[in-house]
């Protein structure tokens, strides 16, 4: 399957940003909910964070549907302060990805923009955390080709592209 994470952002995009608006947002959602589970076996180590991403997300549900909430300033700044320790886990990676994604979408970026960094950030993402779990796999650094090769036939790359090309 093709790791050219660029032609999918661009195949994406193409299909998505003719569509309504509340349908891209809806788009965003559905990838930052799976960020979200993703990041799951983590939110325990960071409460804290876990729960201002949480308020973060609803302040971003409330936006895509314009009715009211809490200031998006208020879930901005708890996003800005987060205190997680890098651990070197897919987990950290999602809740990292996670975050900077809510903080474009809370600073005002419209739902196309906002659709192009989130597929483009899951798929980059899902890559590096794919190709250092190969390299921990092998006990050494891996290739920009090997890591093409290796996260093309990997199930979880699969299931990313999957991901994204249902939306």
């Amino acid at each position: 399957m093709t790791t050219d994470t660029e032609a999918l952002v661009q195949e994406t995009l193409g299909r998505l940003t003719v569509l309504p608006l509340h349908r891209q947002w809806a788009a965003c959602a559905a990838v930052w909910a799976r960020l979200w589970a993703l990041a799951t076996p983590g939110w325990p180590r960071w409460p804290g964070a876990a729960e201002r991403v949480l308020a973060a997300m609803s302040v971003a549900f409330a936006r895509m549907g314009n009715v009211p909430a809490p200031s998006s300033d208020l879930a901005l700044v708890g996003l800005e302060a987060l205190d997680m320790e890098d651990d070197g886990t897919a987990e950290f990676q999602s809740a990292l990805d996670l975050a900077s994604l809510l903080i474009q979408a809370l600073a005002d970026l419209d739902a196309s923009r906002c659709l192009e960094v989130t597929i483009r950030t899951y798929l980059e993402g899902t890559f590096n955390v794919l190709a250092n779990e190969h390299a921990d796999r092998t006990g050494r650094s891996v290739t920009h080709a090997v890591a093409l090769v290796e996260v093309g036939n990997s199930s979880d790359w699969h299931d990313a592209v999957r991901l994204v090309r249902s939306l």
